[in-house]
């Protein structure tokens, strides 16, 4: 039986995907733990900010938030531009809409627990150094980003 390389590669991004947990975090290079805006997924450099803490749960394959203090039926799905270079993005609350090309399924992570969509680490800091930085998934090529890894951490009683 022969396999081509694009079906090898598949088998061997398949199996080297795991699961997300239940409930997790994100942490980024310089062990930043993202946060949200309620829009985007965003790394602080402000050691008071306010924000909260992109807390997320994971199944089949997407992720969702529900702000702390916010009814259940509030939550968010995480989602990503398909052929772009586009932060990361929530959608609005008690919403399911999305952008144009937007996906919500394809979140897993690497055994040794970074983030993966669709197989790949594709994520990077936006390269303006600001009091916020989202997240942006390279969905298309890099523009320029420097690709950095996002540590998938579980959240033990979240």
């Amino acid at each position: 039986m022969k396999l081509s390389l694009a079906a090898a590669s598949s088998f061997v991004a398949a199996s080297v995907a795991a699961s997300l947990p239940e409930a997790f975090t994100l942490v980024a290079q310089g062990g930043h733990t993202v946060l949200t805006d309620g829009t985007n997924a965003v790394i602080s450099h402000n050691v008071s900010d306010t924000l909260p803490i992109l807390i997320l749960h994971g199944a089949n394959g997407g992720a969702t938030y529900t702000r702390q203090g916010s009814p259940p039926t509030a939550w968010q799905n995480l989602y990503v531009i398909a052929g772009a270079d586009k932060p990361i993005g929530l959608t609005i609350p008690h919403s399911g809409a999305l952008p144009d090309n937007a996906k919500t399924s394809g979140f897993a992570m690497t055994d040794d627990g970074w983030l993966t969509f669709e197989g790949e680490q594709a994520f990077a800091p936006t390269t303006e150094v600001d009091e916020h930085q989202n997240i942006v998934y390279l969905g298309a090529n890099n523009g320029g980003y420097q690709q950095a890894p996002i540590w998938v951490k579980e959240c033990r009683g979240c």
